[in-house]
């Protein structure tokens, strides 16, 4: 989903409360729109606050109180996030989220686009999961586990 369709999803919530909703539109190595995870991606939403710092000077963010939300790619990314950045965080939910990203290429066959997902993804990961292991390793929340569990960080 795009970032400026899924921020008219929000309407006018986030002008309800005393805080920013950021709907970032996620770049992978190689695709828009799906990064399944890629450390680029996860590093520039670890980066979010000082981007946001940077181009909206006016807005005031208080460190101790970041969140992360998201559900499928985007919860595999709040999970990858929380494992690679423990320290980001005040808390995360995250769901229906990947957390195996080769075992999900594989169920990506039995789904009506399967085929289509397994493509992309081979292109933005560089492989599959038994040509390049590791780099599907990389992308799974599962490979994070301690750093998530240890972080301390309240999860959903």
């Amino acid at each position: 989903m795009r970032a400026r369709t899924n921020a008219r999803l929000w309407g006018r919530l986030p002008a309800l409360g005393d805080f920013a909703v950021v709907c970032p539109g996620g770049m992978g190595r190689r695709l828009p729109l799906h990064s399944w995870g890629w450390r680029g991606q996860i590093d520039d939403l670890a980066h979010m606050p000082s981007i946001l710092r940077g181009s909206r000077p006016w807005l005031r963010i208080d460190q101790q109180r970041v969140y992360a939300v998201g559900g499928s790619m985007g919860g595999q990314e709040t999970l990858l996030l929380l494992g690679q950045h423990p320290g980001l965080l005040a808390g995360a939910v995250a769901f229906d989220s990947v957390t195996d990203f080769g075992l999900r290429y594989e169920q990506f066959a039995r789904s009506p686009r399967g085929r289509t997902l397994q493509a992309l993804a081979r292109v933005e990961v560089g492989g599959t999961p038994r040509t390049d292991p590791q780099a599907f390793v990389l992308r799974s929340p599962t490979h994070w586990i301690h750093e998530v569990a240890s972080s301390g960080v309240p999860l959903q």
